[in-house]
Formats: structure tokens, C-alpha cells, sequence
């Protein structure tokens, strides 16, 4: 049997290289139908065809903003009601076996290393070209589907990666329900610079006589072309109602286990799609599927099974708090506007709460990547009034292997400390334009692994306002990966994180 390093160091292998992303950007190589059609490609290699998808009675879910955590309370939540699940993610935190989890629990590193020959045998075989491999994501999503179909799962819960349209997982032909979370902008190299070129993109998951639901939408184009996309493709779509609408069983509190108001939205997505999945036969049968008319979905008495699927769900990295000696590291992976937002009023809240009659140090620990508006991400942080704000690259160690689970090899290594100067220049500038009289303090580390040391080093010399403080309010933020480093280094085994 291989080796997990050497397992894990052949999928890395599968990601592209800078430049190559670079020719391709520059070529306007990026082909989304092609990308469909070597997905297509690989699954037969793999020896599955699109109707043998159709058995995993997959739930598929897309959005900007949520769409993780929006997974994750619904497979918590069918899972508590006695369903054998599968759940298909990205990015991952820690080890790329959080991305393929069956009832809850990411691959152990034998199932990983069995499933992931299995497959690379099969797909790889008479590939000569290098240019034929299939890529990282594309690689992971044939092996899911090869292992819910093996673990014989009752639902496979699928993430979608980016867009939809012609994102991988978009070779489901035939999904029980989708659903599309909070749009916003992001990766807008890809699926265009207008919120509703974003929303055609996401809206391509619809397919005819499948039940749709969303959220109500912050931007009003957005929501008309979800409404447009599903007249056009005879899907019927559904926006949400307020979780405060939701009646439950005895009138138990209904408690979520992610934190932040955001949440609200996503869970009530959650439980319209499981509502739809557990009832799949009798809304085919009561003519929901044929509807092409945009309703808004009625909220219904929640079950306990339902709302301990909701109170126990784990999903880390998202409004998390985790607690170490003296330090609160608040973590959450926002890397978009909105989610900055949501994100930095969640921690000057929960700041707020374990504050009283404590003198707090608060500091920033941030690094965002790819082409994303880093002046737009920091801009709402300045709210939070840090004393110290450090910027690292997303590596946890400065020199990393190939068989590392937490670096992007599709970032070029020998040009990540621009984008930490990049950053913390906008950073410095932003706080001139604003006039803060607040002083904060600001530095630049060359890894995680150095920025953690260096808050717990007692032996080096700290800003008064550090070390005289009784505890240290850290939020980490910008980046998954980030938050990935993060836990690597005070939770490595996701112990608090999942307990």
C-alpha cells in the first residue's frame, strides 16, 4: 500500500502551476464546457456514467457566501433524522479529508489512500500528456461521487466549488433540490465583474422539474436573474422565509451551532431543502416540481431531530471561537465585503461579551489572495479598533513539502511576501484616510507557524498594550486558508473544533 505522503504528494501534483494559470488567464483559456466535458470524461474512465449519479439523491447547493455552512447543517440535519450521508466540500481546513465525510466524519487516512489509488489508476490510465491530467478539483469530485456511491450513502450533500454553471459538480444531471445561498462578488475572473453575470453563473445548478430555493438577495438584479434563469429552465424556485418564522416542536428554543447572525439565512435554506428531500416523493406527486412560478417557501413546525441536526452541527472556521490560555482566537474565513462585515460585527460583539472589567488587547491576523479588492476587505476591520495588526503569508511553515495538506500550489511561493507588503501597506493607508487615533501596531511574518510563536513567546518584548493586557482578543480573517494554518497550529487534530 502507498503512503499517505506520498498519496497526499500525488494529488498536490494534480494542481496547476502558477504560470500555467497565468497562460491560461492571459489566453482567456478558461473553457467551462470543456471543463464539463473532461469531467464527463474521467467519470466514465472511473466506470460510472451521469445516470449513475441519479442514486446518490444529492442536495447541491451554491452562493457566494454560506454555501459551507449551509451544507453542513443540512447534512447534520438529515444525519440526526437517521439518514446515512455524504458530504462533498471545499476548501478544507486542515487535511483534505474534511472535503469527502461520511455520516460526519472526513475519510481516515486509509479510506483516503484506498479510494484515492482506486480512482487515479483508473482515471490516469493511458494519459501521456500532462496537459490531459485532470485537476485538483476535478480529481476530488469523481472520487466523491466514487465513494458515496460505494459507501452506499441515503444523500450525498454536494458543495458546489466555484460558480456553477460549469463548475464540476454541475455533472449532476438530476439532484433532488438545489439550493443558492447570499450572492455577492467574488471570483470575478472567472464568472464576470456584474452581480448578475454572478448570478447566471450560479443559477446554472437549476434544472428543469427540480425544486429550487434561495435566499432573499441583498441585490435586486441578482434575485431577477435567479427568477429569469428558473422560468428558462422550468425550475421551480422558492425564496426562504425567516428562521424566526419557524415554529418547533414544543416550543424547544431553536439554538444553531454556527455563530453570527448570517447563519439565520443559511439555516432556514438548510431546513427548506431537507424538508424537500425527507418529502421528495409527495412534492413530485403534489405537482411542486412542475411549477414554474418564484414562491416564497411557508416555514413549518421544526422537529427535534431536525433542531439537534441544527444545535450540534460543526463546521470550524466559520464565527468560531476557541479559547488558549489567555488568548480568544475568533476565526472566521470571510473573504468577500459582505462577509468582512458580517464578520468583523460578529467579533466586536462577541469581543464586547467577554470584556467586562478586563482590560483586552484586540489584534488582526490577515492575508487575503488571488485578485480579490484588498483595500474593500480591510476597510470594514478598521472598525474593530486593534491594537495590533499582523500580516502573514496563508504557509503554516516558511519552507513546505509537497506532501503538505495546507499549501496552495497554485500560488507562486516565491511571490507570496508581495502580497503580505501589499496588504499591509493598505492597511497603514487606510488608517491615515480614516484618521485613526487609534494606534495600532503592524507587522509582517513569513509564515503562521512564526505569527503564533511570536504571540506566545514570553521571552520577546511586546507593545505595552499586549503584554499589560489580561487577555488577547486575536480575529483571524481574509482567507480559509488562512483559518486552516491557524487551526493547524493550535488545533491540529480539530479536537475543539469538532468536539
Amino acid at each position: 500500500m502507498k503512503s499517505y505522503d506520498e498519496t497526499i504528494e500525488t494529488l498536490n501534483n494534480l494542481m496547476k502551476s502558477p504560470e500555467m494559470i497565468e497562460r491560461m488567464r492571459k489566453e482567456k483559456a478558461y473553457d467551462g464546457e470543456r471543463k464539463l466535458r473532461n469531467a464527463v470524461k474521467f467519470l466514465r474512465k472511473n466506470g460510472y456514467e451521469l445516470d449513475d449519479l441519479n442514486s446518490l439523491k444529492a442536495i447541491h447547493v451554491t452562493g457566494t457566501k454560506g454555501k459551507g455552512s449551509t451544507c453542513a447543517f443540512v447534512e447534520s440535519i438529515l444525519r440526526k433524522c437517521g439518514y446515512r450521508t455524504g458530504l462533498f466540500t471545499s476548501p478544507h481546513l486542515v487535511t483534505v479529508r474534511e472535503r469527502i465525510r461520511i455520516n460526519g466524519l472526513p475519510l481516515s487516512e486509509t479510506q483516503l489512500i484506498t479510494y484515492f489509488w482506486d480512482v487515479y489508476n483508473r482515471v490516469m490510465a493511458n494519459i501521456k500528456d500532462e496537459n490531459d491530467y485532470p485537476a485538483f478539483f476535478t480529481f476530488l469530485t469523481i472520487m466523491a461521487f466514487d465513494v458515496f456511491i460505494k459507501e452506499k450513502v441515503d444523500v450525498a450533500v454536494i458543495e458546489v466549488g466555484i460558480g456553477g454553471e460549469y463548475d464540476v459538480t454541475n455533472i449532476m444531471t438530476k439532484p433532488v433540490v438545489v439550493g443558492i445561498t447570499s450572492l455577492g462578488y467574488d471570483h470575478m475572473q472567472i464568472l464576470g465583474s456584474t452581480i448578475e453575470s454572478i448570478a447566471w453563473h450560479k443559477s446554472g445548478i437549476f434544472k428543469a422539474g427540480v425544486p429550487a430555493f434561495t435566499v432573499p438577495q441583498s441585490y435586486e438584479n441578482a434575485m431577477n436573474v435567479l427568477k429569469n434563469r428558473a422560468e428558462e429552465k422550468k425550475c421551480p424556485l422558492f425564496v426562504c422565509p425567516p428562521l424566526t418564522e419557524y415554529k418547533t416542536e414544543n416550543n424547544t428554543p431553536l439554538v444553531l451551532s454556527v455563530d453570527g447572525k448570517v447563519q439565520h439565512l443559511n439555516a432556514s435554506l438548510a431546513l427548506q431543502l431537507c424538508n424537500v428531500w425527507i418529502q421528495k416523493d409527495l412534492c413530485i406527486m403534489n405537482g411542486i416540481a412542475h411549477s414554474s412560478n418564484t414562491l416564497h417557501a411557508k416555514a413549518f413546525e421544526v422537529n427535534n431531530r431536525q433542531l439537534k441536526g441544527l444545535r450540534e452541527c460543526k463546521w470550524p472556521g466559520r464565527c468560531q471561537m476557541l479559547i488558549k490560555d489567555r488568548i480568544y482566537y475568533f476565526l472566521d474565513g470571510a473573504h468577500t465585503k459582505e462577509s468582512i462585515r458580517h464578520c468583523i460585527d460578529w467579533f466586536m460583539h462577541s469581543s464586547q461579551k467577554f470584556s467586562i472589567d478586563k482590560k483586552v488587547c484586540r489584534v488582526l491576523i490577515f492575508n487575503c489572495t488571488g485578485q480579490r479588492d484588498v483595500h474593500s476587505l480591510l476597510e470594514p476591520l478598521l472598525d474593530g479598533n486593534f491594537d495590533l495588526a499582523l500580516f502573514t503569508t496563508n504557509n503554516v511553515n516558511i519552507q513546505e513539502s509537497k506532501s503538505c495538506e495546507m499549501t496552495n500550489f497554485n500560488v507562486d511561493q516565491s511571490k507570496i511576501m508581495i502580497n503580505v507588503d501589499n496588504n499591509s501597506d493598505s492597511w497603514r493607508i487606510l488608517m491615515l484616510e480614516r484618521k485613526k487615533s487609534h494606534s495600532c501596531i503592524v507587522k509582517k511574518f513569513a509564515c503562521i507557524s512564526e505569527v503564533i510563536n511570536w504571540l506566545n513567546d514570553k521571552s520577546e518584548e511586546k507593545p505595552a498594550s499586549f503584554a499589560n493586557a489580561d487577555c488577547i482578543h486575536l480575529l483571524a480573517t481574509g482567507s480559509f486558508h488562512l483559518i486552516g494554518g491557524v487551526l493547524s497550529v493550535i488545533d491540529p487534530e480539530l479536537k475543539a473544533s469538532m468536539a
